[in-house]
């Protein structure tokens, strides 16, 4: 494209060919031109903001929980502290530690995500217990 009107065109990032303004890849060297679409959905789901997303995978693993809400030491800890308890059902006590420490870690995972949703929003966050 030569001599054509700035308002409809621009140049590649890639190899600064001349391109349509509209243009989704350039038909130079076939590199995108703009970002793909993102789906607010998709977004709010992997922000670390929602506490049952949280919930549910401290249920999968404790920690795992955490670790979506940005709390990667709390994440560790309860990863931690849960293959301890896994260890301890050999001498009994575990059988009380495993439950006590899997609920524990879904309850404190999800209201991880709400303190983190509150913190993104600029609303007060709820104290930690």
């Amino acid at each position: 494209m030569t001599n054509a009107d700035p308002e409809t065109t621009v140049y590649c990032r890639e190899c600064g060919s001349e391109i349509r303004r509209a243009a989704e890849i350039c038909p130079e060297c076939g590199v995108r031109q703009r970002s793909p679409p993102s789906s607010p959905a998709v977004e709010s789901l992997l922000d670390g903001r929602n506490p049952l997303i949280a919930a549910v995978l401290s249920a999968v693993f404790p920690g795992l929980g955490h670790i979506y809400a940005r709390e990667i030491d709390m994440g560790f800890f309860f990863a931690v502290a849960f293959v301890l308890a896994v260890l301890s059902l050999t001498v009994f006590i575990g059988f009380v530690l495993v439950p006590a420490i899997w609920l524990y870690a879904m309850y404190d995972a999800a209201k991880s995500a709400e303190r983190r949703d509150a913190e993104l929003t600029g609303m007060p966050a709820p104290a930690r217990p």
